[in-house]
């Protein structure tokens, strides 16, 4: 697990993330519930869902609770793939995301581009 805190820009509302790291978001459209979807590129049509934030509690009482992602395990990524940079952009994307509270409708791309939002409601 890693723990971080994010601020939101356009509040300073600080979030406490925790960053589970599993291999429950495995299958290109697991059964997640209600949340935000994120998804790598690279990873897209081997493993789907890269990352996910169960319901929507971190927008409708920011900074009440810890926000807890759900993160793909590394070791569940492809061998010629480089694993620490995946996780790092898609980590940059939550990030982003959570931090600018401005580009929340429909899907869009984040960060580097390569990571993809999906709301699931």
């Amino acid at each position: 697990m890693i723990f971080k805190t994010i601020t939101e820009k356009q509040t300073g509302i600080q979030r406490e993330v925790e960053y589970i790291f599993t291999g429950d978001l495995y299958g290109r459209y697991p059964l997640l519930g209600h949340g935000v979807r994120f998804i790598h590129s690279e990873i897209e049509n081997t493993i789907g869902t890269a990352a996910f934030i169960e319901g929507y509690s971190w927008l409708h009482k920011p900074g009440a609770e810890v926000v807890k992602i759900k993160i793909i395990s590394p070791a569940l990524l492809p061998a010629d793939k480089s694993a620490e940079r995946i996780i790092n952009e898609i980590m940059e994307a939550v990030e982003l995301f959570l931090s600018d509270t401005s580009e929340r409708i429909g899907e869009s791309r984040i960060g580097s581009g390569k990571v993809k939002i999906w709301y699931n409601a």
